[in-house]
């Protein structure tokens, strides 16, 4: 089992759409869980799920009490087409855990305790991804401890690019306080049309020592198709296009995305 984290400080770059359709895509022919570790539930609303629903296990049940079983919380199977793509959701009412959390002792290895003793349930997967909040909180930081590796998604936007840059700010400083390695070895450019990397993202992203060295060669090009995805509740795969012009835009999405997973294989990501 490996275990991928989606990351930024900045929101709007675009992790939910990595996280959802990355999964998807790995589904294929993997078996994956994905995890929603952000209270704004968009991974989880993407497969279909209600966000709003009060009284159901989620994730926070699972940070909550340690001896929850896996089985009642995680929703088998969600896509249709995907029998190998479990989720492990999320709700509105989990920005309520950190306050839980907050005053236990080792706080941010919670989920890395949980998953631990449900070993065997976890193992069954070739993957796990967290989609993640645009935070270091307590939260998170339990997703990043459980990383086996960290990957940043920016857009051409500076302020994203300097998004990342406080991410490894903050993380080296948590990373140290809670003595774990540094994880981070990702920088995935998302969101971008053909001349919409400015000059100054683009001089950030190539001058910063560690930014340049992580970043993929791989970018993910701007698309409504996307979006489609979250209203049709069906990653880039299986959506449906209107049109001649909009399936060969979703397919060059879909392709963007195959390209980024066979990069992250080659580094040993995947």
């Amino acid at each position: 089992m490996k275990t991928i984290c989606f990351a930024q400080m900045k929101g709007g770059t675009g992790k939910t759409t990595l996280s959802y359709n990355i999964s998807s895509l790995l589904a294929e022919n993997k078996k994956v869980l994905a995890i929603d570790f952000d209270a704004q539930c968009n991974l989880s609303s993407n497969f279909g799920f209600n966000a709003f629903e009060e009284g159901r296990k989620t994730v926070a049940t699972i940070l909550e009490d340690i001896n929850t079983d896996p089985l009642d919380v995680v929703i088998p199977s969600p896509i249709e087409e995907l029998p190998t793509l479990d989720l492990l959701p999320c709700t509105m009412y989990f920005y309520g855990t950190e306050l839980v959390l907050i005053s236990r002792m080792s706080r941010e290895f919670a989920m890395k305790s949980y998953m631990e003793q449900h070993a065997d349930f976890f193992n069954y997967y070739d993957y796990v991804i967290f989609d993640t909040a645009p935070s270091m909180g307590i939260i998170n930081q339990n997703a990043y401890v459980c990383a086996d590796h960290i990957v940043l998604v920016t857009d051409p936007d500076c302020n994203s690019a300097m998004g990342a840059h406080v991410f490894l700010k903050l993380w080296d400083d948590a990373r140290k306080y809670s003595k774990i390695p540094n994880k981070v070895d990702g920088l995935v450019l998302n969101n971008v049309e053909r001349t919409q990397i400015s000059d100054k993202t683009r001089k950030y992203l190539n001058e910063h020592p560690v930014l340049s060295a992580i970043k993929y060669n791989t970018v993910i090009p701007h698309t409504t198709r996307f979006k489609e995805c979250a209203e049709q509740n069906k990653p880039i795969q299986y959506i449906k296009t209107r049109n001649k012009a909009t399936e060969i835009s979703r397919k060059k999405a879909e392709n963007s995305m195959l390209a980024l997973i066979d990069e992250m294989k080659e580094r040993g990501t995947l």
